[in-house]
């Protein structure tokens, strides 16, 4: 079994890592815009604080528009890139 953490949240992504047992997190809109999360830059730099608070997996985004799939894909490439 694996534990992933559903939020948006720095600190209760911190939390989690720290207890030991987090195997990662899951995101989408909803939860970034919950967390006041808006616009392409700040989006991206907020992925890339979960990356480096996270040591397992990182799974995002739920969009039904190809154009919206399409933007997402281009700024989850820029996380990785950077």
């Amino acid at each position: 079994m694996k534990f992933f953490i559903d939020t948006a949240n720095l600190d209760q992504i911190k939390d989690a890592q720290d207890l030991g047992v987090l195997d990662g997190v899951t995101t989408n809109p909803s939860l970034m815009a919950k967390e006041g999360i808006t616009g392409a830059d700040n989006i991206l730099n907020h992925y890339k604080a979960i990356c480096a608070i996270v040591d397992g997996d990182v799974s995002s985004c739920t969009f039904t528009k190809i154009s919206t799939i399409q933007n997402a894909y281009s700024l989850l490439n820029r996380v990785f890139e950077g």
